[in-house]
């Protein structure tokens, strides 16, 4: 502090123990080194599995395979179905866990902005004979010009997963529709996909419903993994998945995205 004259007074000092703060910045580098380390051991594993296990596995199959046709008759034998039932199942497995991983280490792909009719419609497409065969009718109600933010490959997924669901599970005592439309709220669109199937039981199965391995129905094609790898594309992107559905009534997944 100085007088008019600008000479000096005294002077006022403050001092802070910022020794807390030092040890949460540390504690923080570290914790961000660590994360960085678990990462590349994430993408190791992910290359473990996408080339090496799956490498052997489809070469066991395929070794199956051969055997079969070379001597048929080896395939009589319980034990021999029972290892080609195995190497199937593994191979199944690897491919399942290699789709998991690449959610993970893709969830930083850029958005783009999607013509989200089309994406439905071409899909609709695609499974219009497995529609017909089901005589499940499969409705899109997206307004065309509608555009939602989204990694091109997991909307693609996401959309397939859900429409074959409606399709697999439809209620054999019912004029069997699948139904997709959207309701724009200020900062989100959410996607529905209405269907009048088996439906599930919330009370039963709410906490269970997007893990791994987890199934509702006896279906010869249930896996357990399609919802767990849509719950985890939708939240790669910043959305989130809500869903309603009555036991022989029917099921509404909600799906919200960004806005264009």
């Amino acid at each position: 502090v100085r007088d008019t004259e600008d000479k000096l007074l005294y002077f006022i000092s403050q001092i802070i123990d910022i020794t807390d703060l030092k040890h949460a910045q540390a504690q923080i580098e570290k914790l961000l080194q660590t994360s960085e380390d678990q990462n590349e051991r994430l993408k190791n594993f992910a290359h473990i599995v996408s080339h090496n296990l799956r490498s052997h596995s489809g070469g066991m199959v395929q070794l199956l395979e051969f055997l079969e046709i070379e001597s048929p008759e080896y395939f009589q034998n319980e034990l021999v179905k029972l290892l080609k039932q195995a190497s199937d199942n593994l191979k199944e497995t690897i491919e399942h866990l290699t789709q998991i991983v690449n959610v993970n280490l893709q969830s930083s792909y850029p958005k783009k902005a999607i013509i989200l009719y089309d994406v439905v419609e071409k899909t609709l497409q695609s499974l219009q004979m497995t529609s017909q065969k089901s005589d499940v009718k499969l409705i899109n109600e997206v307004d065309p010009a509608l555009k939602v933010m989204a990694i091109p490959a997991y909307l693609d997924s996401i959309v397939l997963n859900f429409l074959t669901n409606g399709i697999k599970y439809q209620d054999p005592d019912k004029n069997s529709f699948v139904k997709v439309k959207t309701i724009i709220h200020p900062d989100t669109i959410e996607i529905q996909f209405e269907d009048n199937g088996l439906g599930i039981d919330l009370e039963r199965y709410s906490n269970s419903l997007f893990g791994m391995y987890k199934t509702f129905h006896k279906h010869d094609d249930s896996r357990g993994v399609g919802l767990y790898i849509t719950k985890n594309q939708i939240e790669a992107m910043g959305g989130k998945i809500e869903v309603e559905s009555k036991v022989r009534v029917g099921t509404i997944f909600k799906v919200f995205l960004t806005k264009n």
